[in-house]
């Protein structure tokens, strides 16, 4: 190709690799992330963190710059040309210019297809942020539940079936018999779901999604459970229903509607009104009640932790140590407190992993069941831990609260000495 020199010739080199990595798609980077994953023998459903992150261009160009990324998902990204190195006018390699393209170019589309909000998105719940923090602690403890294995045949590895002139794949011969019978394929050779290819040879997941999936339901459990999400006809401990009935806030007007509204916005009902609210929790004076109600709603900024609070500014993220609650960590208005909804999830992830562990050890057959079983355990024991905790912190505010009456006092049945 012809080439042109200079500063022409660097600004061509720019534009070319500008307007190729900007013209990258979300759907083209997810399937290099896919590719990747095959490539590592993984299984394409990863962690959500890891599938979000990996397929956001700042993140993923950064991670090249520095020398850091993961070389098969460089690869993938190689195969389809929209690596940092590749270069898009037909050289062995993409010069200064043409890279410095690419990194600008990966940074507009990031902007133009929202690809860094995509991580806020994901993060932007208490729930969805306490499943991926679940998802990450159980890919540490048991790697093998996100991966793939080589499938063997008569102890060797199944090729890919060939294709025809018309890209049919031809199903005959041994290996297309092996491939079915190891259930690869069907019968009109097409692969099966969790089914994939490294190097011309076929790769199988080692669990299914939605088995891995179902470590996370007592872990979401124990943090809906906190919320106050798992009332689905009104609302306890002295919040109001997410749909008051007129004759008692506490009940729900629409069951169905207050049980959708919890699962799929994850509200709750407000405080109620104080008179109401002390006969449910007469722990609480009407001062800690008002400074409750105050913090909720205060979103100005608040770094000192000495004082025993926080709140970064916006009140995205703001806790207390002395809430009605207790201590508590708030995210995006929804409060956690530490006895009743961090602990219980704790114990629960903690768990899990212990027995993803123990599983390990009985082989793959016992790893689901050692995850669920720890899982069961943690939760169960969490619960209790923290509904005494707070029932003797609750205890322990209405004996302070509770006016000291003299031995001369008529209403006193006390003696005095």
């Amino acid at each position: 190709m012809k080439q042109t020199g200079g500063a022409q010739g660097a600004l061509d080199d720019f534009l070319a690799g500008f307007g190729h990595m900007y013209g990258i798609g979300r759907e083209d980077r997810n399937l290099a992330f896919y590719r990747g994953r095959e490539l590592a023998e993984k299984d394409q459903n990863a962690v959500r963190l890891s599938t979000t992150l990996g397929t956001i261009p700042t993140f993923t160009t950064t991670r090249e710059l520095l020398g850091i990324a993961d070389k098969n998902q460089v690869e993938a990204r190689r195969e389809r040309g929209f690596d940092i190195d590749s270069s898009t006018r037909g050289r062995v390699g993409a010069n200064r210019a043409e890279k410095i393209g690419k990194v600008m170019g990966a940074l507009g589309a990031d902007l133009t297809q929202d690809s860094v909000r995509s991580l806020w998105w994901l993060l932007n719940a208490p729930q969805a942020t306490a499943n991926i923090i679940n998802e990450i602690a159980l890919n540490k403890a048991a790697p093998e539940l996100y991966e793939a294995e080589q499938v063997k045949y008569r102890g060797k590895p199944i090729p890919v079936l060939k294709t025809d002139d018309q890209g049919n794949p031809i199903t005959r011969g041994e290996g297309y018999q092996a491939a079915v019978n190891k259930g690869l394929i069907n019968k009109e050779g097409n692969m099966q779901a969790g089914v994939g290819q490294v190097k011309g040879k076929y790769v199988r997941r080692k669990f299914a999604p939605g088995h891995v999936a179902a470590l996370g339901i007592l872990p979401g459990a124990a943090i809906n459970q906190g919320l106050g999400l798992m009332s689905p006809f009104g609302g306890t401990g002295g919040y109001e229903a997410v749909i008051p009935s007129q004759e008692d806030p506490t009940k729900s007007a629409n069951v169905l509607g207050e049980i959708a509204t919890k699962y799929f916005l994850g509200r709750t009902g407000n405080l109620l009104p104080y008179e109401e609210f002390r006969k449910v929790r007469p722990d609480v004076s009407k001062a800690e009640y008002n400074a409750y109600k105050a913090y909720k709603w205060d979103k100005k900024g608040d770094l000192d932790i000495t004082d025993g609070d926080f709140n970064l500014p916006g009140g995205i993220l703001k806790g207390t140590t002395d809430g009605i609650h207790g201590a508590e960590i708030n995210f995006l208005g929804k409060s956690l407190p530490v006895n009743t909804a961090l602990m219980p999830f704790a114990t629960t992830v903690g768990g899990t992993v212990a027995g993803l562990r123990l599983g390990q050890r009985g082989g793959r057959a016992n790893v689901m069941r050692g995850g669920l079983g720890g899982a069961a355990l943690g939760y169960i024991g969490g619960q209790a831990a923290g509904i005494a905790l707070e029932a003797m912190r609750r205890n322990r505010n209405m004996e302070m609260s509770a006016p000291v009456t003299s031995p001369l006092d008529p209403e006193s049945t006390s003696i005095g000495l």
